[in-house]
């Protein structure tokens, strides 16, 4: 008795889906209970992803391509976008809150068109508004309060009332967690204790009025005949 029925991503991704976790398996030593557990669902409804009886879909896939550390890319191209659809299939436009600002200050939008899965998942919103990272002022990162965190992840670092305290890289030395950031500026390492909750960074977008000009390979030719 075959236990396949229509899929909405395809028998192509649900073979991608099978292989991988046939190879991770393999490789992990590690049993269907453990990734169910992983991937946040019983073993059942794992199970019936595998078999086909459950159709795939955006957030099982970009879940599953996390735990096999796989570019959700990989298994359907829709999910370029590190593994975040930006719209719904009947084109609806999501949108996330903004809701504070890495310096305290007051957001400059309260809303930005984010990735469907952002929405979905309850990401927190940051925006970037002064000079203590690697992104432009006008950024907004998010975070992602699920999965696991390792070292060498960008983080951001919480406070016990969620207000994001700095972003920065997550370390291990001399058997002590701290994250190496800057603040004014300076470079600084803030401990890790139990006053404070780690977020990994997920991804960041732009407002659109921070965008510039876009480039255009064209304007390489343009500017070398110029010469």
């Amino acid at each position: 008795m075959s236990c396949e029925k229509e899929n909405a991503y395809g028998e192509d991704v649900l073979t991608k889906i099978r292989s991988s976790w046939f190879v991770y398996k393999k490789e992990h030593k590690v049993n269907q209970a453990q990734a169910a557990d992983y991937l946040g669902m019983k073993q059942s409804a794992f199970s019936q992803y595998l078999c086909g009886n459950i159709s795939l879909n955006t957030d099982f896939i970009s879940r599953f391509a996390q735990m096999v550390d796989r570019p959700p890319a990989y298994f359907h191209h829709r999910l370029e976008q590190g593994g975040e659809e930006w719209y719904s299939m009947d084109g609806t436009i999501f949108t996330s809150e903004i809701s504070q600002t890495l310096s305290g200050e007051k957001v400059s939008s309260p809303f930005i068109i984010m990735p469907r899965m952002a929405v979905i998942r309850g990401y927190v919103c940051v925006e970037i508004d002064n000079h203590d990272t690697r992104y432009k002022t006008g950024t907004v990162v998010f975070f992602t309060p699920l999965g696991n965190i390792s070292e060498s992840d960008e983080v951001g670092v919480f406070d016990s009332n969620n207000k994001i305290v700095a972003i920065g890289l997550l370390e291990y030395i001399c058997n002590r967690w701290s994250v190496s950031t800057l603040q004014n500026g300076i470079p600084t390492k803030i401990f890790v204790n139990e006053g404070l909750k780690l977020m990994r960074l997920e991804g960041s977008v732009q407002h659109e009025k921070s965008k510039r000009r876009i480039f255009h390979s064209g304007d390489i030719n343009l500017a070398t005949k110029k010469k």
